[in-house]
């Protein structure tokens, strides 16, 4: 299984490059309009400006709106002025980056996803080979609804600028109805990947589990998935996030098309001095809080280190196959 590691802006060179693969948070990317990016806006506006606005029900003109919405930022002025210098850092680290990349859509820090101009515009920025359909938050009806829409939106783009991949991420509140949503979205075939969530996962099964542990949860919702024999033999599945236990990922190592991981435990848990254990587990139990990505550690000290390499090889280690 390929892991992605997600790290503090500071810390990419040290850390992220340990991974197999990447997964980018598109909160962390900025989009100025300026010139150092002008022929990747201008090929974008030019081919948003080619299609028929009432081409794919009308979606020719929502791009155009919403690229006039980013292109109304003054020059030099960024979306987001906080921590721009650190955003643009992340912009260049990760378009120098040959290996797998794929994009999120800003989801799990926002609770809502990024208009699909903003994904398609920052997939380009990073040269990402995946990004991740907008999804709607333990909604099932409305997730399919988004995903399919982005993807007539992605198919305007396919022709004239590298192709991007699609992963979509099943939502729902029950086990019914994250059922319906995996089925339609893994048997589109514009749909590439599959997501399976920490977020939606154990709010769809926690009723069969009786409580709300990530791996306890995604490990049942993937056996439902399996007994219901809809779970798809061929299509890449992607774990978005880690479990309260990093030994999560052995449960899958008999399951060939779950084939990556994102994680920032092992990074995160070893700056706050914590260590993953030998029976699996954490030292101290998994900590809630999210990673501060603007974090200087310009302090990083050597024990801190260790226990952020030892975390890495131990999380490689239940990863591995076979």
């Amino acid at each position: 299984m390929l892991n992605a590691l997600i790290t503090p802006i500071n810390l990419l060179d040290r850390y992220a490059s340990l991974g197999d693969m990447h997964l980018l948070l598109s909160h962390l990317i900025p989009i100025e309009p300026d010139d150092k990016y002008q022929s990747v806006y201008d090929e974008i506006k030019r081919t948003s400006a080619s299609q028929d606005p009432h081409d794919f029900y009308g979606i020719g003109l929502q791009l155009k709106k919403e690229l006039d919405r980013l292109e109304n930022i003054p020059d030099g002025k960024p979306n987001d002025e906080d921590n721009i210098e650190l955003k643009r850092k992340y912009l260049e680290y990760y378009r120098g980056r040959n290996e797998l990349k794929i994009l999120d859509n800003g989801l799990f820090e926002n609770e809502v996803a990024e208009s699909p101009m903003e994904i398609i515009t920052k997939a380009f920025l990073v040269k990402a080979d995946v990004v991740i359909a907008p999804d709607v938050l333990y909604d099932g009806e409305a997730t399919i609804k988004a995903a399919k829409q982005f993807i007539k939106e992605v198919r305007l783009f396919q022709y004239s600028t590298r192709p991007l991949n699609i992963m979509a991420v099943p939502q729902g509140r029950s086990p019914e109805e994250y059922l319906y949503c995996y089925n339609e979205l893994v048997n589109d075939p514009n749909i590439d990947m599959i997501g399976l969530s920490i977020l939606s996962l154990p709010e769809s099964f926690r009723e069969y589990t009786g409580g709300t542990f990530i791996h306890t949860n995604r490990i049942v919702g993937i056996n439902y998935l399996q007994s219901q024999g809809v779970f798809h033999p061929q299509k890449w599945h992607h774990l978005l996030g880690l479990g309260d236990r990093p030994d999560e990922l052995a449960m899958y190592r008999h399951i060939d098309n779950i084939k990556s991981n994102d994680t920032s435990s092992p990074v995160f848990h070893g700056l706050q001095g914590m260590s993953y254990l030998e029976d699996g587990g954490i030292q101290g139990g998994k900590i809630k809080q999210k990673m501060n990505f603007f974090q200087e550690f310009e302090n990083l000290s050597m024990e801190q280190d260790r226990l952020v390499l030892r975390n890495t090889v131990l999380l490689s280690k239940y990863a591995k196959r076979d």
